[in-house]
């Protein structure tokens, strides 16, 4: 079993948001993988959901079913809605660290209005991290930290936190 500490982040794109399997294929990839459903994050971009509103709120509530998390990725930096905060079942929402500390500010304040998580990504230095850090965000990422990687690293890196 992997450590329910862990949290694997995947971005979700357009295309892969329609494939009327997903809700099943992830099941599936979690209980062969060993993986606690709460450990998978799935990111979604605003503008994936204004594609097909309708479909995509069905698509996160069977997603938050699955007992995945949801996350709004890049929010905040083009013409994001505090609907989009609200009307889905989001834990978490990311907004770029590079977006300058207003828009940064503005975008904590509704996160935390909507009882959500907030993650700065895009973080690269010491000094952007501390400066987030000031600014009241949960949590960071980026490549401060480690650089993404593909599927069989993830995996291997996964497989070695396995107790």
């Amino acid at each position: 079993m992997i450590d329910d500490h862990v949290l694997v982040s995947v971005d979700l794109s357009f295309p892969s948001l329609r494939s009327p399997e997903l809700t099943d294929a992830l099941g599936r990839a979690l209980a062969d993988a060993g993986l606690p459903s709460q450990c998978l994050s799935l990111e979604v971009t605003e503008a994936s959901l204004e594609r097909d509103p309708t479909f995509a709120a069905t698509l996160l509530e069977d997603l938050a079913r699955l007992g995945v998390r949801l996350c709004l990725d890049d929010y905040g930096p083009e013409r994001s809605t505090i609907g989009a905060l609200s009307s889905h079942p989001f834990g978490t929402v990311k907004v770029g660290a590079a977006t300058g500390a207003r828009t940064f500010t503005t975008v904590l304040g509704a996160a935390r209005a909507a009882g959500l998580e907030t993650v700065a990504e895009r973080i690269e230095t010491d000094e952007q991290l501390e400066a987030v850090r000031n600014l009241g965000c949960d949590a960071a990422q980026g490549f401060l930290f480690a650089a993404p990687g593909p599927a069989p690293a993830v995996g291997r890196w996964l497989d070695s936190r396995k107790g």
